[in-house]
């Protein structure tokens, strides 16, 4: 099970779209929830790759073979985790909700059949969510990482962020923040190990990274997370 990290293109955006699937609950699959899989990808998974003001990291296992062209073996990858996110959120949420939503809602309009986790997507591309200046105002930046679970728990998760700190850091930026549901009891305890502090807001929780606290393994404690 050889992994690595690389960036993410377009090309990726299916594979993205998947993985969202088979982690969308709460870190499980959340494919017998939905009749349409693809809903959760269009909104957490495949525009990082598909839009500009976006960054992307994705982690592949390469450890299958298969045969190329004149009998030559060509290792063939899967991808199985991703790290993406978005220099600007209120920038990008404002064009996202000009020309992305509003197809979506075109395809999916309100009232379409489909199961109750269906129709939450339906609402959703309809009427857009936007992420509140309380939290907008600490740092501009945001992620979404999701790893398949059979590759969980392997320290890649940790890699992952290092490496868009990194990134983030060689831009000029000073922190990153990930939103969470508040029923992800995994997600929050994962956050807390790595040394993410809380953020208090009106709409949703979120957990914040301060660049200058983050050592490559983990950031320091903060009281009270």
């Amino acid at each position: 099970m050889p992994l690595s990290l690389r960036p993410g293109t377009p090309a990726d955006a299916p594979s993205l779209s998947k993985i969202c699937l088979l982690t969308g609950n709460y870190g499980t699959s959340a494919e017998h929830l939905h009749s349409r899989g693809e809903l959760l990808g269009l909104v957490y998974a495949e525009p990082y790759v598909l839009r500009d003001g976006t960054f992307a990291f994705v982690l592949v296992d390469s450890a299958e073979r298969e045969e190329g062209e004149e009998g030559t073996e060509e290792r063939k990858e899967e991808v199985v985790g991703y790290i993406i996110g978005a220099y600007d959120t209120a920038l990008y949420e404002a064009e996202r909700g000009r020309d992305w939503f509003p197809l979506l809602a075109k395809k999916y309009p309100v009232g379409s059949e489909g199961t109750d986790a269906d129709k939450y997507y339906y609402g959703l591309f309809a009427s857009p969510p936007k992420t509140g200046q309380d939290v907008l105002s600490i740092y501009p930046s945001h992620l979404h990482i999701d790893i398949l679970p059979a590759y969980q728990r392997t320290g890649w998760g940790r890699k992952m962020v290092h490496t868009i700190i990194e990134h983030l850091s060689s831009k000029g930026y000073k922190g990153v923040w990930a939103g969470i549901d508040s029923r992800n009891e995994a997600g929050r305890r994962w956050y807390i190990k790595l040394g993410f502090r809380r953020v208090e807001s009106e709409v949703g929780e979120y957990w914040v990274m301060d660049f200058d606290r983050w050592d490559g393994i983990r950031g320091r404690p903060v009281e009270g997370a």
